[in-house]
């Protein structure tokens, strides 16, 4: 992971997905399995360890769960609820511009080895699925296609969003359909946002994932993204004074 100081309080309360706060910068393809969490972190991103290289977690093989602290989870799992909230407590998403479903997925990528449980009476098996055989939830998933211009999705306020000083995460699968533009992920930036109470996740021209605030921008990956690529990443906020890319 690449750690970086960050005392920011975070009071805005409004994001949106697949474009930035001035609706200039849209995201060029797919996400999907987007998560937030606000006031705690999964115990996937629990680690103090923020060398170069150091492997903290594996991205997932199938659609994520719920976790404690969850404010927001687009499973992207059916053709009719890909941009419901799969939260403890649901919010409903504006679908500005006809954002669509997709059955490109990420994990139909590499359908081999998802971990699955057998029960029978005496015995509980945990297995892998080899070949090209695929759990029902697995092959259900899909992602949330963006066209570049004008679609994307928003919450105009809700004080779930409101994160503070406090510790948060940001994750989901993402394919862009080029590189050479900057592209936005998740902000829940207002405007220019001046005063700096809002951050955005997004793609830079180059193709390296960032986080960074109207004023700054706090942490560049390492990583050059590759068109047409699925790619997990997760920002993390583990304490008041420092966050993560990952």
């Amino acid at each position: 992971g690449y750690t970086a100081s960050d005392t920011t309080n975070f009071v805005n309360t409004g994001f949106g997905v697949g474009n930035d706060g001035n609706l200039s910068v849209p995201w060029y393809g797919n996400i999907s399995n987007l998560r937030v969490t606000a006031g705690g972190i999964p115990s996937a991103y629990s680690t103090s360890a923020t060398t170069v290289g150091t492997t903290v977690f594996s991205p997932p093989t199938r659609p994520l769960a719920p976790v404690a602290n969850t404010t927001l989870l687009l499973n992207v799992t059916t053709p009719s609820t890909f941009i419901t909230d799969s939260s403890p407590s649901p919010i409903t998403l504006t679908n500005n511009n006809t954002v669509l479903y997709s059955t490109n997925s990420p994990y139909g990528l590499t359908p081999a080895k998802v971990p699955y449980t057998t029960t029978n009476s005496n015995t509980s098996t945990t297995a892998l699925l080899v070949s090209n055989q695929v759990d029902d939830a697995t092959a259900a998933a899909g992602s949330i296609a963006f066209n570049g211009t004008s679609q994307y999705l928003s919450l105009a306020s809700n004080t779930a969003f409101n994160f503070g000083t406090a510790a948060f995460t940001i994750e989901c699968w993402f394919s862009t359909n080029s590189v050479g533009a900057v592209r936005t992920i998740y902000d829940n930036r207002t405007g220019n946002d001046t005063a700096n109470v809002g951050f955005d996740l997004y793609l830079n021209a180059t193709g390296k994932v960032c986080f960074g605030t109207n004023g700054s921008t706090y942490i560049v990956g390492s990583t050059t993204v590759v068109a047409d690529t699925w790619y997990y990443v997760a920002l993390v906020r583990s304490s008041s004074t420092s966050a993560t890319l990952y």
